[in-house]
């Protein structure tokens, strides 16, 4: 509701004005509770798959520290809808 809109849009104020990496706005979310959100997700989400167990040697050979966006990985967000761009 307007509350929850006007909570919102105080935490993304100071959050920006924080001048992070990255700066926070509003979705088609923006006016829902924690709780009415958590509630929304529940009923879209896929089901989790069992993770992939690394060896040893394959984590030892990772770089310490990767730019994403100097490596051309990094996308704008994008509105996937409610259950994800197909």
């Amino acid at each position: 509701g307007a509350r929850d809109l006007a909570w919102n849009d105080r935490y993304i104020t100071e959050h920006n004005a924080m001048n992070l990496s990255y700066t926070l706005g509003h979705n088609q979310f923006s006016d829902l509770t924690a709780e009415q959100f958590a509630t929304h997700l529940s009923r879209s989400a896929l089901p989790i798959s069992k993770p992939e167990l690394l060896s040893v040697s394959s984590v030892l050979q990772l770089p310490t520290s990767v730019d994403w966006q100097k490596a051309g990985r990094v996308t704008p967000v994008l509105n996937e809808g409610q259950y994800g761009a197909t």
